[in-house]
Formats: structure tokens, sequence, C-alpha cells
């Protein structure tokens, strides 16, 4: 039975809520537009927290995968593994010297490869999706720039002894140098 006519209004506009985005944003912009001396105004703001909470587990559940194992074969030597924002994995293959692109289910993308790309070990990818490879047996540091159907492969630190494990950190690209017993710290900014 109908208490309150706001609660139709409500109850329309939140139907919309765990299925679309944009009728949840328009469900905000609405539910915000109530004047906070009417009596619709807390209600309104406890809508907003109820339907804010709601789509952020929506958003997380669809995250989730109810998959335990998958396995990609066939490489040749595989190393170093990353991911990029899109969700795309990039798999290192240390004896073949390139580097799959595949996407999250599996199917192969691309493949990059390069005469400065020898030896691939470690793999980072920065949150432009530059992808950069350490290559052990060439002694050096490639950054791969895709932008759309333009690949740019280039060596960004040369001269490394045996450049192993990478990682990114608020935009500082940590490299280990197994020869040396050292570890690099490049800024992203400056590459």
């Amino acid at each position: 039975m109908r208490k309150n006519p706001f609660d139709d209004e409500a109850a329309f506009f939140l139907s919309g809520l765990y299925f679309d985005k944009e009728e949840y944003n328009k469900a905000l912009i609405y539910l915000n537009s109530i004047s906070k001396f009417s009596e619709k105004y807390d209600k309104s703001q406890e809508l907003i927290h109820t339907a804010e909470k709601k789509f952020i587990e929506k958003k997380l559940a669809a995250k989730k995968t109810d998959w335990e194992k998958k396995v990609i074969e066939n490489f040749k030597g595989p190393t170093g593994v990353a991911t990029d924002s899109a969700g795309n994995i990039y798999a290192a293959n240390y004896n073949s010297g390139i580097i799959n692109k595949f996407s999250s289910d599996r199917i192969l993308i691309k493949t990059f490869s390069n005469e400065n790309i020898q030896g691939p070990i470690g793999l980072a990818v920065d949150s432009a999706d530059n992808i950069y490879v350490a290559n052990y047996i060439s002694n050096n540091l490639v950054k791969i720039s895709q932008n759309k159907d333009i690949e740019d492969i280039k060596v960004i630190l040369d001269n490394i002894n045996k450049p192993y494990y990478l990682f990114i950190n608020d935009d500082i690209l940590y490299v280990t140098e197994q020869e040396n017993n050292s570890l690099i710290m490049l800024n992203l900014d400056k590459l």
C-alpha cells in the first residue's frame, strides 16, 4: 500500500540503478535537486546513500569471477606477466624474444617483437598502458607505447647489467639489476 507519493518516485528511479549507469546518474541528479527544506530531503539523502552502495556492490560483483584456474599454453620460456587497465594480459617469452598480448578471455590479440627485445623477463604496465620490458640478453629496458594502430618500441635505458624485475608505483619504475646487485629507480614523467 502506498504511504507516500515520494515512495513511488523513489522506487521508479531506483529500479534503473541496478541496470544502467546513466539511469543511476539521472536518479542522483533528481534526488540531489530536492530542496533541503522539503519533507522529502531526508528520504532523498537516505536513498542516495542506498543507491550508491548498491551501485558499488553491483560493480564489484561484476568483477568477480566464477572460475578457479585458466591456462594459456604454447609459450617458449614464459617469464614476466602484467595486465593493463582494460584487463589485457601481457606475457614475456624469453626464448622467442617476444611479448604476447592476450584478451582477458585468453585470445591472442597481438605479438610485439623488435631487435631490442631479447630475453624479455620483467614486465610492467603504467597508468597510460605503456608496457615496460626488462631484456636480460640485450641488457636494456624497452618501452612499448600503443596508440590505436601505431606501436612505438624504443629503448629507454641501455647498458643495464641483466635487468630482471620491474615494478611501478606512484610513477616510479623500479628495475632490479641482477649483475650489479642493484635497484634502479626511474621517474616515468622524465622518460
